[in-house]
């Protein structure tokens, strides 16, 4: 298990698999288009600057991942921009708040995240759970996006002091992509599902001969389902994240403090996560990780601007965007 999350799926170590990863980390800088360039899907993703923002919980919240239980109707914003998932359910609070000092210029709307009961509500096990908020990506584009239109992801998520941190070392929030391999699952057939991403894990250290906990960011995953650490979150504040996924099926991870634009040098990995190679992309979406014990809340999160791009857009879409915006 990776801190209690996820199977880690064991590959052996071939000749094929050293090859997938080389091509994926000493990929050029000038082929991977940074997260946040091509055409902006204006339907996809969301700024939180509408002051009548709101989210409809349908409580309570889908665990089909832990007692096959949906729950439905499934929670869902007003604006149709953001869905409960049903594999393991929503963050119990979901809340539009003014955006924290510090954030994009001219934001007035940020996204506020967290959870008491991350695993079956009101059945509180003691373990630590997660929660997902999901991008309506798939229903607004109509289908599958495939890896030749070059998606990318970006967002802005504001990390708050420690004194806020759950009181836990482990995984604790997630930045991550709902993507289909180019092979088919044995047991059904179809194309097999995974979720790279960032999590930001918190770390205990000794400073000045006194235990601190720190913050860093993890990769999910190489080409062996590992998690790889990145660089160490040293202050709270805003912190901009980023994925794209380029055309050969590699995901490629972005991180810089602040709220400015991403660029090659932000990069921190290229994998082919699982030693898988990406053919589809289906979502992005935001993790919660608490402790369930039902009376202490996870880390509290805020995100903001969080919008897919395609680096490599088809005419069609070119064309029924300029269209979109010449009637608005």
């Amino acid at each position: 298990m990776s801190w209690g999350l996820f199977t880690r799926r064991e590959f052996a170590l071939t000749s094929a698999s050293l090859l997938l990863a080389s091509q994926a980390s000493a990929q050029s800088s000038r082929t991977v288009p940074v997260p946040g360039t091509g055409l902006k899907i204006e339907r996809v993703g969301d700024d939180f600057e509408d002051p009548e923002w709101k989210y409809y919980p349908n409580f309570p919240k889908s665990s089909d991942e832990n007692d096959e239980r949906q729950r439905l109707p499934a929670g869902v914003s007003k604006n149709n921009r953001w869905f409960e998932p049903v594999m393991r359910g929503q963050p119990d609070l979901v809340k539009r708040v003014e955006t924290p000092k510090g954030g994009l210029a001219g934001s007035t709307g940020a996204l506020y995240l967290a959870s008491v009961y991350p695993g079956i509500p009101g059945s509180p096990r003691g373990r630590v759970e997660q929660d997902d908020f999901c991008a309506n990506c798939l229903e607004v584009m109509g289908g599958l996006i495939p890896m030749a239109w070059q998606p990318n992801v970006i967002t802005r998520v504001y990390v708050p002091v420690a004194s806020q941190w759950e009181n836990r070392i482990g995984a604790t929030f997630g930045y991550r992509l709902g993507v289909r391999a180019s092979h088919n699952k044995k047991e059904t057939g179809r194309k097999e599902e995974y979720w790279p991403g960032m999590f930001f894990r918190t770390e205990q250290k000794v400073v000045e001969g006194k235990p601190t906990r720190t913050l860093r960011v993890h990769v999910r995953a190489d080409q062996y389902g590992r998690d790889i650490p990145g660089p160490e979150i040293p202050e709270p504040g805003w912190y901009t994240l980023g994925m794209t996924c380029t055309s050969n099926g590699a995901v490629h991870y972005y991180f810089r403090p602040g709220v400015e634009d991403l660029a090659d040098e932000h990069r921190i990995a290229s994998h082919y996560p699982y030693g898988y190679r990406a053919a589809q992309f289906e979502t992005f979406f935001f993790n919660v990780l608490a402790r369930d014990t039902g009376k202490t809340w996870s880390t509290p999160w805020v995100v903001d601007d969080a919008f897919l791009y395609l680096s490599n857009p088809p005419r069609h879409l070119l064309a029924q965007q300029t269209a979109e915006t010449v009637r608005e």
